[in-house]
Formats: structure tokens, C-alpha cells, sequence
């Protein structure tokens, strides 16, 4: 996967390995931040149902990296089309001789 956070926070892209995912509620063996069960026990409008993605890794992209991911379907630059794009997921590839981790 790949993360980018939002340009108030500095804009930095991450590169992360997600081992598997899971829709439904949260199962007793999951890690997750504390305070999303605050947020459930605060609010009746609030569940904690959704996906969920088993992250193994993750760390900070550096230097040109970004610039290895093309967009899978158009071939267009990832770095061209996550900055002008509100969409939540994007599906993209990478070069074959780049080493993503």
C-alpha cells in the first residue's frame, strides 16, 4: 500500500506491507488505538464495523521513490494523481526491478 498523508501533516508518502484484510467487527486478537473504543463508547452513531488491514510493515518513502508507481489501468505517474485526487483508494503498480521494501 501506499499511504500519503495529508498536506498539513507535511505530505510525506509511506510504503506499507498489508498482509491480509477482514470486513466486519473488530475480533478480540486485533491491535488498534485505544481511543477508537472511546469513540464507540462516546457515541451511539459510531461502529467500529468496516475493513480492516493487517499492516506488517511500514515506513517512510525517501527520495524518488513515489516515482517507481504508475497508475495500473492509465499508466499515469501515482505521484501525478494522488495529489490531485480525493479518492480514498487508488490502484496502482510498480516498476519491476524497484524494491518496494
Amino acid at each position: 500500500m501506499v499511504l500519503k498523508a495529508p498536506k498539513n501533516l507535511g505530505g510525506k508518502y509511506y510504503i506499507a506491507i498489508a498482509e491480509e484484510y477482514y470486513n466486519g467487527l473488530p475480533k478480540e486478537s486485533f491491535v488498534y488505538p485505544e481511543y477508537y473504543k472511546e469513540m464507540v463508547e462516546a457515541s451511539f452513531d459510531f461502529s467500529l464495523e468496516g475493513t480492516w488491514i493487517k499492516v506488517s510493515c511500514i515506513k517512510e518513502m525517501t527520495g524518488d521513490m513515489i516515482n517507481h508507481f504508475q497508475m495500473s489501468k492509465s499508466g499515469k505517474p501515482l505521484k501525478n494523481v494522488i495529489n490531485s485526487t480525493r479518492t480514498s483508494v487508488l490502484y496502482a503498480v510498480c516498476d519491476k526491478d524497484f524494491e518496494i521494501i
